[in-house]
């Protein structure tokens, strides 16, 4: 017998690899957190479960169409965890942690080999419909497994054969319809497995009596709720049930193809269809086919005469797609090459896959990034005028969340009053709109178009603008010549030996000539310590310097200078102005009282 400590590395690899693998799919959840973005519906989980827990399931009986175990469970969660997005997607992450350990049980115990369970969670692992729905703050994750531990219960009861396993499978039966009333399909899925298998087995056909017994005894109470929404939401105001669906048609399937595979749907496909050649002796394949195949495919069915289907209402196949890819995998024979080849396949098809993932992760308007960015520039006394000026429950949420409280406390509704504001931030939903468009061109009598929030498009996939209107620092200006405006203006900290400096223009009329703009700075005793000459040059690098002989009356313009400051510049008081003069012979434009500069500030240097 060999020595304990020769037996201990043996036993211990499995783990490690088991958790490595775990470790794996959860780094790929945990680092794609910040790829999915809230989505109305999500909204919705934090809003209603907002209110105590009486009131939060009274609201849920009486206003919604959902089934309520998970909503029980997300109710205490949030009141471990926090009500934060990030939060909330570390909920679903916790619960696909777990299926992904079952997916691992199920592949080892169903097939006879580690192999089979680490080749299925680590294609499950990269998948982009497990991915998305693993992080989705609504019932989807959990959702997943429970339909794992039912199919691992009526796979227990149909090997086992006793009344024990029976009354187990019966009670997951029961869990499924408490998470998600679409779970019934799965239901019909392993009812048809049990007819394909078992169908004149009178022993199993008794305990299936118990099972029934079972799942309708202790679903009585979610059916009483089921059956009290359905009285108590009156669909025929509403127009029907409001869910966004799509048709049974080869689209659809097509997508849901795609969605599944990460794109690469015709691998797939001849992957499962190797695996009925290698495993068509296998009734746990077989289980997992019926699993993946039969259940989608009567949702399919019912959609052709009541519309049903969404993507996320097949999620409950998610698992299967990770079982069967990965068993098949594992058990291709390679015995010229060894395992190794099939490790070396399995790696290819992960690598590929998880390539292919970031093309499937949803589009939506990234509040969470715009309102950051927006946070990030913003400075006491901003407000804000946002579009739609009607309530939005889902954007009042976003607003809440991510930007600073008193910029929302400080939102605009009429645009006279923000007019008022010497920084206003202009957000639409509908930027091109004729209403937003609008808007912006009255503020624009007043106000620049500054700084475009990161994120802010208008494209096919969404359009949300925040962009921050910036009014000139003075009312009025003080004139070089006759006609050249100076409006005052914005001097930034200093960093790196560097003086950033906004400076703001306007006309009456367009100049005859094109004039040189410098900016200075002085030491106490007029000595010249740093300086920029140049035409005007817009912050944004797209537009190039201005000529004032091409400046137009009736707006303003912004001139971004930076000074770069001697590195050995004592500490001290210095002056900043402004000059303007003719380029060909030095002359200087004198202002009304008859300068020949304009000084802006004193500048303390202080380091």
């Amino acid at each position: 017998m060999s020595p304990i400590g020769f037996q201990k590395p043996a036993k211990l690899a499995p783990l490690l690899l088991t958790t490595a693998l775990l470790f794996f799919g959860f780094m790929v959840l945990v680092l794609g957190i910040d790829t999915m973005h809230m989505r109305p519906d999500e909204e919705l989980t934090f809003r209603n479960m907002s209110l105590s827990f009486v009131d939060s399931m009274v609201q849920l009986a009486q206003g919604n169409n959902q089934a309520p175990l998970w909503w029980i469970q997300v109710w205490v969660w949030q009141r471990l965890g926090g009500l934060s997005e990030f939060a909330g997607r570390v909920n679903s992450i916790l619960w696909a942690m777990l299926t992904l350990s079952l997916v691992y049980q199920m592949g080892r115990s169903w097939f006879e080999g580690h192999r089979f369970g680490w080749f299925a969670i680590a294609v499950l692992s990269v998948n982009a419909y497990f991915f998305i729905y693993a992080l989705e703050i609504r019932m989807y994750s959990l959702g997943m497994l429970v339909v794992v531990l039912s199919m691992r219960f009526f796979y227990a009861w149909l090997t086992k054969k006793t009344w024990q396993s029976a009354v187990m499978y019966g009670l997951s039966a029961s869990v499924l319809l408490y998470t998600h009333y679409y779970f019934a399909f799965i239901i019909l899925a392993q009812v048809v497995y049990f007819a394909i298998f078992h169908l004149f087995n009178w022993k199993m056909i008794r305990q299936g009596f118990i099972v029934a017994s079972t799942a309708i005894i202790t679903w009585l109470p979610g059916l009483i709720i089921m059956y009290g929404q359905l009285v108590l939401i009156d669909f025929e105001e509403a127009g029907g049930l409001k869910i966004p669906t799509k048709p049974t048609n080869l689209t659809s399937l097509l997508e849901l193809a795609q969605l599944s595979s990460n794109g690469i749907w015709w691998l797939y496909a001849i992957i499962t269809a190797v695996g009925v050649i290698l495993l068509r002796r296998k009734k746990a394949f077989w289980l997992i086919v019926t699993w993946l195949i039969v259940s989608p495919a009567f949702v399919f069915a019912v959609n052709t005469q009541i519309t049903i289907y969404n993507l996320r209402y097949t999620s409950f196949l998610i698992p299967a797609i990770g079982l069967i890819i990965g068993v098949v995998l594992a058990s291709i024979s390679t015995a010229h090459f060894g395992r190794w080849l099939n490790w070396l396949v399995l790696i290819a098809l992960c690598a590929v896959s998880l390539y292919n993932l970031q093309n499937f992760i949803p589009v939506r308007i990234p509040f969470r990034h715009i309102f950051a960015d927006v946070s990030t520039q913003y400075e006491d006394g901003d407000a804000i005028f946002a579009m739609p000026l009607s309530t939005d429950i889902y954007l009042e949420d976003q607003y809440a969340r991510y930007l600073p409280e008193v910029l929302v406390d400080n939102r605009i509704l009429n645009l006279s009053e923000a007019q008022n504001h010497r920084r206003i931030w202009f957000m639409s939903t509908d930027f091109l709109g004729d209403d937003s468009q609008n808007y912006v061109n009255f503020l624009e009598a007043t106000h620049r178009v500054f700084y475009v929030a990161e994120n802010s498009e208008c494209s096919r996939d969404y359009c949300y603008i925040a962009q921050l209107m910036l009014a000139p620092p003075n009312d009025t200006p003080e004139y070089f010549g006759e006609t050249l405006g100076f409006l005052g203006a914005d001097i930034d900290p200093i960093e790196n030996n560097q003086l950033p400096v906004l400076l703001w223009w306007m006309v009456d009329e367009t100049p005859s000539a094109d004039y040189s703009i410098s900016l200075q700075l002085l030491a106490d005793d007029g000595t010249l310590i740093a300086q920029v000459d140049r035409q005007i040059d817009p912050p944004e690098e797209e537009y190039g310097e201005i000529p004032t002989s091409e400046m137009q009356a009736g707006g303003n313009y912004i001139d971004w200078r930076v000074l770069d400051l001697p590195p050995d510049l004592p500490n001290g008081d210095y002056n900043l102005q402004v000059v303007v003069y003719q380029w060909w012979d030095g002359v200087r434009l004198t202002t009304t009282d008859g300068s020949d500069a304009i000084p802006i500030r004193i500048i303390t240097l202080n380091r």
